[in-house]
C-alpha cells in the first residue's frame, strides 16, 4: 500500500478488528481492563463478607438461643421455675451437646470449648476432657480451616490430662500437637510442659522452663500469665526455695483485679499458697489467720460446693492446729 502497488483486501472480520483496535488503543484497553479486574475483585470479595457476616449472624443466633436453652429451668414465668445454678445448667448443656448430631460441626465444636473451659473452672477435668475429644472430632469432621480452634482444643485437652495426673500422656500429646499451636497457644504449651516436668520430679528442667515463658508473657491475658507465676513458685516451694516461691505469688496476685469475678477463684487459689509459702517461712500463725479469713471468704465467694471450699478447710485445720 505504502509502495503504491497493488494490495489484497483483508477480509474485515471481528477478530481482525478487534485486534487492530486492541493494537492501536493498547493503554487505553490495558487500563479499562485493570478497572474490570477490580470491579471483580470488589465484587467477590463483598459477596464473600455478606456471606461469612451471614455465618457469624447465624451463629450468634445461635449460641444466644443455647444459652437461654441453659437456664430455661429458672424462668419465672414457667409453670414451675427451678432454681438452677450456674454448675447444673453447665452439666446439663455438656450432656446434651456431647450426644447431638449438629448440622453445623464447627458451630457445636465452638460450644463445646467453651463448656469445657467452664468445666474446667469448677475443676470437672474428666467433663472437660471429653468436651474437647469431642470438639476435636467435629472440628476435624466438619472440614473447615480454623487453626485457632484447633489450637485451643489440642491445649485444652493436653491441661485436662495434666489435671488428671496422666503426665506421659500430656508429654506424648504435647510432643505430637507442637505443630498445631499458635500464637499465645506455643507458650501455655511450654508452661504445661514446665508443669509436668515439675510433678514428675525434674525441677531443674522445669524451672528452666517457667522462666523462660515467664520472661516472654507479652501475648498472654493476665489470667495465665498468673498461671505461669503460680506454677513457677510451686517449683520453688518443691525446692525449698521459700522466700522465691512466696514472691512469685505476690506477684501473680498483684496482676489480678479483686473486683473482676473471673479473677476471684485464681487471686483466692493464690492467697491460700501464699498462706502455705508463710508457714513454710516460720511465720504459722500469721498463716493460719490467712486462712481462716480465706476459708470465709471462699465460701461466700465460690459456695461450699466448690472443690476449693474442702481444700481450704482443710489447710484451715492443719495450720491451726500447728498453732
Amino acid at each position: 500500500h505504502r509502495e503504491h502497488r497493488p494490495v489484497r483486501a483483508r477480509r474485515q472480520t471481528r477478530g481482525y478488528v478487534l485486534r487492530s483496535f486492541m493494537a492501536r488503543h493498547r493503554l487505553g484497553v490495558a487500563m479499562t481492563l485493570a478497572v474490570l479486574l477490580l470491579v471483580v475483585v470488589a465484587v467477590v470479595s463483598a459477596l464473600g463478607l455478606a456471606a461469612r457476616s451471614r455465618e457469624y449472624a447465624g451463629r450468634t443466633e445461635r449460641l444466644l438461643d443455647e444459652v437461654t436453652e441453659m437456664f430455661s429451668s429458672a424462668d419465672p414465668y414457667a409453670p414451675s421455675p427451678k432454681t438452677t445454678t450456674v454448675a447444673e445448667a453447665v452439666d446439663r448443656a455438656t450432656d446434651r451437646f456431647l450426644k447431638e448430631q449438629s448440622s453445623d460441626p464447627q458451630f457445636q465444636a465452638r460450644m463445646l470449648v467453651n463448656l469445657a473451659e467452664m468445666q474446667r473452672r469448677s475443676e470437672s477435668h474428666e467433663r472437660m476432657l471429653a468436651l474437647l475429644q469431642r470438639a476435636g472430632e467435629l472440628a476435624d469432621a466438619g472440614g473447615g480451616d480454623d487453626p485457632q480452634l484447633r489450637s485451643r482444643i489440642a491445649l485444652g485437652q493436653i491441661d485436662a490430662l495434666f489435671q488428671l495426673g496422666r503426665y506421659d500422656e500430656a508429654i506424648t500429646a504435647l510432643d505430637q500437637s507442637a505443630v498445631r499451636f499458635i500464637g499465645a497457644d506455643r507458650v501455655l504449651a511450654a508452661r504445661i510442659r514446665g508443669d509436668v516436668l515439675s510433678e514428675q520430679g525434674h525441677l531443674d528442667a522445669a524451672l528452666q522452663i517457667l522462666r523462660e515463658v515467664s520472661a516472654d508473657m507479652s501475648e498472654l491475658p493476665v489470667l495465665e500469665r498468673a498461671e505461669v507465676l503460680n506454677s513457677l513458685a510451686i517449683v520453688y516451694s518443691r525446692q525449698r526455695n521459700f522466700a522465691a516461691e512466696l514472691a512469685s505469688y505476690r506477684e501473680a496476685e498483684a496482676l489480678l483485679d479483686p473486683a473482676l469475678q473471673k479473677h476471684q477463684p485464681a487471686l483466692l487459689r493464690l492467697r491460700g499458697n501464699a498462706a502455705s509459702a508463710l508457714a513454710s517461712l516460720g511465720h504459722p500463725a500469721e498463716a493460719a489467720d490467712l486462712f481462716v479469713a480465706l476459708n470465709t471468704e471462699v465460701v461466700a465467694k465460690l459456695g461450699r460446693d466448690h472443690p476449693m471450699a474442702a481444700k481450704v478447710a482443710a489447710n484451715t485445720a492443719v495450720m491451726l492446729q500447728g498453732v
